[in-house]
């Protein structure tokens, strides 16, 4: 019996203590496990990347950053661009260590999420994509680097510039990327001192340019009208032969001289006309003029383009003037005077070629140019007539040169019979009118431009066209 006590005993003792042993194992390991890893919480205005994880304990951030980065890498999209060339980052070359986010975060402030790149795969997407650049180990190595923290956001689309990580030298090294020249018009020397202020002027990474905005800006001495336009046309041609973006332009009421048709940009600063347009690259381009003779040339220098730009004006139309001719007293030759030459009207379309080599990828329509033809204007004299009018039973007058012989040309019908009244008070008529003559008035038609002639000079004429002596 005592033995029996004696062993119940010792099986007390020993649960009791494997039980206390057990309790002191766990409470130990918990607190060694709390002291040596202890849990990462945060406080209050805590974020990771986009992720909001104010007061939130460990295990609640571990889920919320697994679900966002699942999220994201559900909707990924991530382009690396080069100048006018781009190409999408796989989702397999990107990864994000959510147990290393949390391990650097900070509680109270923004944080970063961790990503990591694959640098083979950015080497050769690189190398299939910009092999012609011949990226440097360092410039590639710089490349992942800042895809790595434009990722940190944890935010998607992502655009990524590669311009902004390329070695400084490259940047420096810069070549020619467009030119053009236009030749043919005297050049003053408030065109030279223009254009020398003018060189050297940068276009900064996605900037828009006003074109007098840039003459404000430099110290260009004195420019007329036409001369702006001179110098905003060859730039606006050396603009459209890059991925420049053109914001606003305009063309004159007539193509000035020495600009071909299509490549016009008219400007005039009391107006507001201006020539405005953005580099939408990832880096500067310089603006560098040159004049040679009476030849303007304008090219722009910078990190080369993927693509080949060009242009071509195609459609082209001619619209042939019309000859206006007006009447009055103070013509005295049968020749008559030419008041205005006259110019033919033209439209054209010019549109911009894009090409990766020899292979064309686009042609888009750049604009559609219009210029109006310019009428011929002739002033001729009074021709006198050989008898007086007659009047008709109705008490009215007859006019014998009804029936158009005197011209065959109005420029605007005012009444039923074709009498039209030009600039000056006197019969005006157009080429491709009706075919009716305008009458002249009974007391003769006048021309503005020498009314100042002496009164005792001038001829008065009956009603009938024949002179009047004093």
């Amino acid at each position: 019996m005592e033995s029996n006590k004696k062993s119940l005993s010792v099986f007390m003792g020993v649960l009791a203590s494997t039980f206390f042993f057990y309790i002191f194992a766990s409470g130990g390991s918990m607190l060694a496990g709390n002291l040596l890893f202890p849990s990462k919480d945060f406080g209050e205005n805590t974020y990771i990347g986009p992720y909001d994880v104010s007061d939130f304990k460990e295990p609640e951030t571990v889920k919320v950053l697994s679900d966002g980065v699942t999220d994201l890498q559900g909707r990924f999209d991530v382009n690396i661009v080069y100048q006018d060339a781009s190409f999408q980052l796989p989702q397999e070359a990107v990864s994000y260590d959510v147990d290393g986010t949390i391990d650097n975060a900070s509680s109270g402030q923004e944080n970063p999420m961790l990503a990591q790149v694959n640098g083979e795969a950015v080497r050769t997407l690189l190398s299939q994509n910009f092999g012609e650049l011949s990226f440097t180990e360092q410039e590639l190595s710089s490349i992942t680097d800042g895809i790595e923290r434009r990722l940190r956001s944890g935010t998607m689309p992502a655009n990524i510039q590669i311009t902004d990580f390329m070695d400084a030298n490259r940047l420096s090294a810069a070549d020619q990327v467009a030119s053009t020249t236009f030749s043919g018009q005297p050049v003053s020397n408030g065109l030279l001192n223009a254009m020398a202020a003018l060189d050297g002027y940068l276009v900064e990474a996605g900037s828009s340019v006003s074109f007098i905005q840039m003459l404000e800006s430099t110290e260009n001495g004195t420019l007329t009208e036409a001369e702006m336009t001179r110098i905003a046309s060859v730039l606006y041609a050396t603009v459209l032969n890059t991925n420049f973006i053109i914001d606003e332009r305009s063309i004159s009421d007539r193509l000035p001289e020495g600009i071909p048709v299509g490549y016009e940009a008219a400007v005039n600063i009391s107006t507001g006309m201006d020539f405005k347009f953005t580099n939408p690259n990832g880096s500067a381009f310089t603006i560098r003029t040159d004049v040679t003779g009476d030849s303007l040339t304008v090219a722009l220098e910078g990190l080369p383009l993927m693509y080949d730009y060009s242009t071509s004006v195609t459609g082209l139309e001619n619209f042939d003037p019309r000859t206006i001719k007006q009447f009055s007293e103070n013509v005295r030759t049968a020749s008559p005077r030419i008041d205005e030459e006259g110019e033919e009207g033209v439209r054209v379309t010019v549109l911009k070629h894009v090409s990766a080599g020899s292979i064309e990828q686009s042609v888009e329509e750049v604009s559609t140019d219009f210029y109006a033809p310019v009428h011929r204007i002739e002033v001729h004299r009074l021709k006198p007539k050989e008898q007086p009018a007659a009047e008709n039973g109705e008490g009215k007058e007859t006019d014998d040169d009804a029936d158009g012989s005197d011209s065959s040309e109005t420029s605007e019908e005012n009444d039923d019979n074709g009498s039209e009244t030009g600039s000056g008070g006197g019969s005006t008529e157009n080429t491709g009118g009706s075919g009716n003559t305008g009458k002249g008035s009974d007391e003769g038609s006048t021309d503005d431009g020498d009314s100042n002639q002496d009164d005792s000079e001038e001829i008065i004429y009956d009603k009938g066209g024949n002179p009047i002596e004093p």
